[in-house]
This record gives C-alpha cells, sequence and structure tokens, in this order.
C-alpha cells in the first residue's frame, strides 16, 4: 500500500486556488485537526479563514472529512460554511467515498488533504490524490515522518 503523499506543502494555507489550477483539483476533503486548526484549539488562524474564503470565492469544493465525533465538526462546519463527514473512520477510505458521493465529487480532481499517515492512506485507498501538510502547530520545525 502507498504511504506517501503525492505532494507535500509546508502549510494547508498553500494549497490556493492557483495550486488547484494547475494541479487540476476542484475539490478539497480537510482533515481537522492538525491540518486547518492546532489540536484541541477553539478556533481558527485568520489565514485559514482567508484561504478557505478565497478558496470558496475560486469555486472549489471544500468539505471537511475527520475523525472526530459529529457533534465537534458539526459546528466546525458550521462555522466555516461547508460540508463535513464526521467519524470518517480514516485510515478507511469510507468516509472519503462518502463525501464524494454525497456531493458528487469526481475522484480525477479531489485530493485528500491532511498532517498525518491516517489522512494519507485513506485517500489513498479511496483512489484519489493526497497532500500532507506539517500540523499546523508545527509549522516552524523540520517535516517529520514523510520527509524522505
Amino acid at each position: 500500500m502507498k504511504v506517501k503523499p503525492d505532494f507535500k506543502v509546508k502549510c494547508v494555507t498553500h494549497l490556493d486556488a492557483e495550486w488547484c489550477v494547475a494541479n487540476c483539483v476542484e475539490s478539497l476533503l480537510l482533515d481537522v485537526d492538525g491540518t486547518l486548526r492546532a489540536r484541541n484549539a477553539d478556533g481558527f488562524k485568520d489565514k485559514v479563514l482567508l484561504w478557505i474564503r478565497d478558496l470558496k470565492q475560486e469555486k472549489i469544493n471544500i468539505c471537511l472529512v475527520s475523525n472526530a465525533k459529529r457533534k465537534k465538526i458539526k459546528r466546525i462546519a458550521k462555522e466555516l460554511n461547508v460540508p463535513f463527514i464526521a467519524e470518517a473512520e480514516k485510515p478507511s477510505s469510507l468516509g472519503i467515498k462518502a463525501a464524494m458521493q454525497a456531493w458528487s465529487y469526481c475522484p480525477d480532481t479531489t485530493v485528500m488533504v491532511g498532517d498525518s499517515k491516517v489522512d494519507i492512506i485513506a485517500g489513498h485507498c479511496a483512489g484519489i490524490r493526497t497532500v500532507c501538510v506539517k500540523r499546523i502547530e508545527d509549522e516552524d520545525d523540520e517535516f517529520e515522518w514523510w520527509d524522505y
């Protein structure tokens, strides 16, 4: 099984609309904790909120796909005004496949974005490309497991 991500970036906000267009990406499936915000944080960095706003303005689809409980992810998704799949059971591909089916995302133009191996494995098991980002709280540190 492939564990290496298709792309690596230092921060999730580097995946801007220009990057999406250059890589034929129409839909981003986003992990939450560690990817969009620090684990156990109450909110988001301003740059993440602006990034999401800009992607939505450019008609890039965004869906949260998280292993966290439904109540937590529903609140976050409402704050960001995006759809979500909670309790996704990653590294299983079930949550990713459910998101793609629910919102008619094409596997060829959809990317799973996360900060851990389970996100990357789940994306590959679902047959889509993956992006591994540094944990948002670790942006200034060196890359970890995925620095080959």
